[in-house]
């Protein structure tokens, strides 16, 4: 709750002690408590990205022990080349009927019959909601 009147607030108490200067001690306050905050913003913001790379690793490793042929990618967007369009979008369908949305990207988006599913991942997933989710591929694709 205070974080967010402090940011929203800050920057016009910020503005009002530097027209009065009488606001010294406000503005000092202010200062601290925003820079507190945009320090524990910055260490979230970095474990959130620690946590991101490791998943990335993570499904790469899960899904060459599954055999699964991802196209190289060091990014959350992971694409699997799937070819027919058809296919990519049949895939994409068990899946999510198994409660797993991954896109299927076809023509013109990309090459002819270089259709493929797009898996994106984010620091939120859990390892064993990716290696459920890259057991479901293998399944779907058996």
């Amino acid at each position: 709750m205070y974080k967010g009147f402090i940011l929203n607030r800050t920057k016009s108490l910020l503005i009002c002690c530097l027209i009065f200067s009488s606001c010294e001690l406000i503005s000092l306050g202010c200062g601290a408590a925003f820079d507190s905050y945009a320090l524990s913003f910055r260490i979230k913001s970095g474990m959130i990205k620690e946590k991101l790379f490791s998943n990335i690793n993570y499904f790469k490793n899960c899904a060459e022990t599954l055999d699964l042929h991802f196209e190289p990618s060091e990014s959350a967007i992971q694409p699997l080349i799937i070819g027919s369009s058809n296919e990519a979008l049949s895939l994409s369908n068990k899946l999510f009927e198994r409660g797993y949305f991954v896109s299927a990207i076809r023509p013109p988006t990309v090459p002819p019959n270089t259709a493929r599913l797009r898996f994106t991942l984010s620091a939120n997933h859990s390892f064993s909601q990716i290696e459920s989710l890259l057991q479901k591929v293998k399944d779907v694709m058996a």
